[in-house]
C-alpha cells in the first residue's frame, strides 16, 4: 500500500497537520476489533513522524496513549473495517490524532491523545542561582531533560552561558532556558568595582559598590564599601568605573 506524507507547518500556526493517506480501494480490512488496536498503533507511528521533523534534535520520544482505543461500532457483529487515512491535530507534550475509518456502517472518526516526552540533551543549571546571577560555562552542565512540556526554549550548548545572566531563579539541575537569561550589563547592581579617580596628574584606584546596573558610558552610582558614602563616576567597562576631579 502506497502511502503519501503531507506536512503542513508554520511557525505562526500552533497546530502541525501531517496526512496519511492511501487509496481506499487498496486499504487493508481488519475485523473491527483489531482495527482498533491496529487504528491506536498507526496513530502512534504517524505522530512520532511529525515530532521528529518538528524537533530534529530529541534524541527519543515516549509517547503514551492516553484515551483508549476506538470502541467497536457493533461488538456483536463481526464487521470489516478499513483505516482511510491518519492525521496529526495537535503537538506538545499532549498531542492530538484523528484517524478516519471505514466499515460495514458507513465512515467513523475517532480522536486519539497521547501523552508525548521528548528527551534531549540540553544545558541545566550546576548550581542553585539566585536572580540577575552572571553566568560562566562552569555555571551548567549537560543532560538529559524533556523538552516538550513548558514554553522553555533549552540551550543546547554551555558556551552559551558566557556574558549572561538569569532573570529569575533556578535549581540545580533545571533546565536554563533562553527566554530567562540576558546580557550582562558591563556593571551589576551589587557588584565590587574598580573604581579610578582622575585628576590632572594624579590616578587613584580604589573599591566601590555599584547602586544598580549600567551600561558602557552610563553614570553609576556607587558606595564606598569603608565609609559607605554614596558618589557618582561613569562607567568605562566591564567592572571599571572612573571619577573625573572637578
Amino acid at each position: 500500500m502506497a502511502i503519501r506524507l503531507t506536512a503542513m507547518c508554520t511557525r505562526q500556526i500552533a497546530f502541525c497537520f501531517l496526512a496519511a493517506t492511501a487509496n481506499a480501494a487498496a486499504a487493508p480490512t481488519f475485523s473491527d476489533g483489531a482495527a482498533a488496536g491496529i487504528a491506536t498503533a498507526r496513530a502512534m507511528q504517524t505522530l512520532e513522524v511529525q515530532l521528529r521533523s518538528q524537533h530534529p534534535d530529541v534524541k527519543r520520544f515516549e509517547i503514551r496513549a492516553l484515551s483508549a482505543e476506538p470502541n467497536p461500532r457493533n461488538p456483536s457483529r463481526d464487521e470489516e473495517t478499513a483505516v482511510e487515512s491518519i492525521s496529526v491535530l495537535r503537538t506538545g507534550a499532549r498531542s492530538a490524532v484523528q484517524v478516519v475509518s471505514r466499515s460495514d456502517s458507513g465512515a467513523r472518526v475517532d480522536v486519539l491523545w497521547f501523552d508525548v516526552k521528548g528527551l534531549q540533551p540540553v544545558v541545566v543549571a550546576a548550581r542553585n542561582m539566585a536572580p540577575l546571577v552572571v553566568l560562566n560555562e562552569a555555571d551548567g552542565t549537560i543532560l538529559e531533560r524533556d523538552v516538550m512540556s513548558g514554553s522553555c526554549t533549552p540551550l543546547i550548548a554551555v558556551e552559551s552561558l558566557s556574558h549572561m545572566r538569569v532573570k529569575r531563579a533556578f535549581l540545580a539541575g533545571d533546565a536554563l532556558c533562553a527566554e530567562y537569561l540576558e546580557p550582562r550589563p558591563a556593571v551589576s547592581r551589587g557588584e565590587a568595582v574598580t573604581v579610578r579617580y582622575m585628576a590632572e596628574r594624579i590616578e587613584l584606584v580604589t573599591k566601590g559598590i555599584a547602586r544598580h546596573d549600567a551600561a558602557v558610558g552610563q553614570r553609576l552610582a556607587l558606595m564606598n564599601p569603608a565609609t559607605k558614602e554614596i558618589f557618582s563616576g561613569v562607567v568605562a567597562g566591564a567592572g571599571e568605573v572612573q571619577v573625573h576631579a572637578r
